[in-house]
This record gives C-alpha cells, structure tokens and sequence, in this order.
C-alpha cells in the first residue's frame, strides 16, 4: 500500500469511527420549540419530552407540594430499571420571569426561594459544603441533602450551574452512601435570568454497597463523621467508573437548547 493510500485508509477509518460515535448520540426536543437535550445511547436507553402544565402553591394545597412551577418542559430519562429513583431522572426547563416578585413567591414558593439563593451561589462558587448544609434544589419537599461530592461549577453560552453528588434522607442522619440512592444534579440557571435548569439522575458505582441494607454493617456515629467518609470516598472515584458516566452526564448538560 502506497503512502497516499494508507492515508486514505486512515481517513476513512476515523471518518467511519466518527460516524458510530455520532450514531449512539441522540437528541429529544420539544415539538414547535427549541427546547432540547442530546444523550448517548450507550448511557441513556430513552428519553421522553413533554410539556407539563402549571402546577401552583394553591393547586397543592394540603398535599405534599411537588413540581410546583409554572408550565415548562421536562425530559425524563431512562437508565437503569432496578433503581428505586429511575422514575425521577429528569431534566427540567422552567422560565422563571419575574421570580423576584410578589405574585411568583405567592404562586412558586418553593421554585422563588431556590432561585433566589442559587443566584449567589453561582457567584461565590464555594467547593466545600458543611454537613447539614443545603446547595439549592428545587423539589427536594421534604427531604435533605446529606453530603456533597464532586461540585464542579459548569459555563456554557447560553447557561451556567452547579453540579454535584448527592444522597437524601428524610431522617435526622442520612443512610450511609449506597448506590441504590445516591445521585447527580445539576442546578442551573440561563445568562438571560429567564430560565431555571434542574437535573436529577440517580448513578450508581461498583465500588459503593449495593443499596442501604448493604450498608447497614457501615457504623454511624453522632458526629456523622461517616457522611464525611463518604464524600471522601466519592471524591476518588473516576468519574467513568459512574453508571452513567459522569463526563457523559456533563456532555449531556452541556447539549441543552433553551427554548
């Protein structure tokens, strides 16, 4: 084979290469919008993009508040069928003008006040979050967030945010870190401060106890030094070692169109 052939060969082989990366990459938009997101196959078996309907504070009223925001788009994903959080992996696109005003606290309680402090999050960009400590999510109702791994501060042209590990309890110390609970979020927010972007994914990991039975032999004193093992723990795993992967989760964050 001639050098210029061999060339050739090589080029057609990257290109063919190119093509089946590209293949598995697939993107879920909104019908008449430019709402959009692009997800690996290899990573995401499917995902589902719909409009959801106003939801208000009164709408709820005397039940557990959930997905209170006014109308905006959700795309929900689906990873993997023996998590007991599959049905929560989702990303939403919520416009938020006039967040700061009266009548949007009045009717989104709950979507104002994490805007709110989202804001300044984003500016002072902390890395280090003390246990008990909350970074701003929309939905949590009543649960808490117990530790805070891999916070990384995201910039994209058209949205920033803040991506992090989390687990959630409703109790007053959370399980030790397990795989069937543990999760990924993305909290962003537009450059126009007209839209709000929360991501929920549950992920998993080989390296972490199956779920919180098999965790249960993981000693939990009161000072909860255990959570902070956990973080520490996170904060060493590769982040292809995830399911799914976390360079695939920010490649997946930075594909998202605003409407």
């Amino acid at each position: 084979m001639t050098a210029s052939n061999r060339a050739i060969a090589f080029m057609l082989m990257n290109c063919s290469i190119f093509a089946l990366a590209q293949s598995n990459i697939v993107m879920a938009s909104i019908k008449g919008t430019r709402a959009s997101v692009s997800y690996d196959k290899t990573h995401f078996r499917d995902c589902q993009a719909t409009i959801e309907p106003q939801n208000t504070d009164k709408d709820m009223e005397g039940q557990l508040p959930w997905a209170i925001a006014p109308r905006h788009y959700l795309f929900k994903f689906k990873i993997d069928p023996s998590n007991k959080f599959e049905h929560m992996n989702e990303l939403r696109l919520i416009p938020i003008h006039g967040s700061g005003t009266p009548e949007f606290k009045k009717l989104y309680s709950d979507l104002s006040s994490t805007v709110e402090k989202l804001r300044p999050l984003l500016a002072k960009k902390p890395l280090r979050f003390p246990l008990g400590s909350t970074i701003p999510e929309w939905n949590l109702t009543d649960s808490e967030q117990t530790i805070h791994a891999k916070v990384k501060y995201l910039n994209f042209p058209s949205h920033k945010g803040v991506f992090f590990i989390s687990q959630e309890t409703q109790e007053s110390d959370g399980n030790p870190i397990n795989s069937n609970e543990t999760y990924c979020s993305y909290q962003g927010l537009s450059d126009d401060g007209e839209w709000y972007i929360d991501l929920y994914l549950s992920i998993s990991n080989p390296s972490l106890p199956k779920d919180a039975s098999a965790a249960d032999n993981i000693p939990r004193d009161s000072d909860r030094k255990y959570l902070l093992a956990a973080e520490s723990i996170l904060e060493a795993l590769n982040p292809a070692s995830f399911t799914p992967n976390l360079t695939q989760i920010e490649r997946l964050i930075s594909s998202i169109q605003l409407p």
